[in-house]
């Protein structure tokens, strides 16, 4: 969570909502995927979740940096590569 808390994006609901869905995925009850990227210590994260009315669909749901790493384009550069290999199960995110 310390990515999301500071990245700036979320209002304080916006967190609550967030926090609550990843406990979700932590107690098991959700088929969401939570990804982070390390770097010495965490610097992005990303949430998908499979789409209810199409089956094989995913929807990349949140993308987030801390803000000391906002706009050196590693976001984009991630979210490329996820789009890419993520959902044919070959990620090496």
């Amino acid at each position: 969570m310390s990515v999301v808390d500071s990245s700036g994006q979320f209002d304080v609901e916006s967190l609550d909502h967030v926090r609550g869905t990843l406990l979700e995925s932590l107690e098991g009850h959700s088929s969401g995927i939570w990804l982070t990227a390390d770097e010495g210590e965490p610097s992005r994260v990303a949430y998908c979740a499979p789409e209810p009315v199409a089956n094989g669909t995913w929807n990349l749901l949140m993308l987030g940096t801390r803000k000391d790493r906002m706009g050196q384009g590693t976001v984009g550069r991630w979210s490329r590569k996820l789009k890419t290999n993520l959902f044919v199960g070959a990620c090496d995110c």
